[in-house]
Parts: structure tokens; sequence; C-alpha cells
């Protein structure tokens, strides 16, 4: 099992911040990214689930493949260092990102849940 650091920025026209949304013990990054997108009310699930797919590009900006909205979640490790979509922008936005993980024992997650530090996303 890991501990993930989930982190959340959010931005607006004059005002932006990043900060530590909590920590969460689970068991890999998939648990991760739907936790997540639960608590961000279905947002990538959502987008998954009309199909929409984006385009993957090489350092020369050449197109080379494509990727659905999962894949490039967890390859970013959520939306908070994808610099893609700023429209809209004027009541703020709000993206989540995660680390990938520290590994820890049981023992560990003890601690951590005891004292409040983690939450518990194992399934």
């Amino acid at each position: 099992m890991k501990l993930f650091k989930i982190s959340v920025k959010h931005a607006a026209p004059k005002d932006s911040h990043t900060s530590v949304e909590c920590f969460a013990i689970a068991e890999d990054e998939a648990t991760v990214y739907e936790c997540v997108d639960a608590a961000t009310y279905q947002r990538w699930s959502e987008a998954e689930a009309e199909g929409e797919t984006h385009a993957i590009y090489d350092e020369d900006w050449n197109e080379i493949g494509r990727e659905t909205e999962r894949e490039r979640r967890m390859r970013l490790r959520g939306d908070i260092d994808d610099d893609e979509d700023w429209s809209d922008a004027y009541y703020g936005l709000t993206w989540y990102g995660w680390d990938e993980g520290q590994e820890i024992d049981e023992a560990q997650a003890n601690v951590l849940l005891a004292l409040g530090v983690a939450e518990d996303w194992r399934k």
C-alpha cells in the first residue's frame, strides 16, 4: 500500500493557491483516480464516457497518438498539471492531483489513521 498526497489548486482571475487536500492510503493510483473523480462529481469519468480523446505529441509537437481521458489523468496524476483547459475561468477553476505515493506498511497506516493524518481509500 502507498501513502499519497492529494493536492488541490484553485485559480481565478485575481488569485490562485495550491494546497494539500489530504493524505490518502490506497493500494494503487487507479484507486486514487477513482476516489478523486468521485469527489469531483465524476468530472473525468463523464468526459471518458463521452469518448473524448486527447492528442499525444512528441518533442517536436507532431501528433503521435491519442489517449482517453482516463489515460491522460492517470499519466498526469490528475489535472493539476494539465495546462490545456483555462477556458471560462471567470469564477475560478479547481484542479486536483496526486504524487506517486510512498510505500508504507500496515503499522504505519494504522498510526496515520489513528492520528487523523490520512484517510483510508483502500477498498
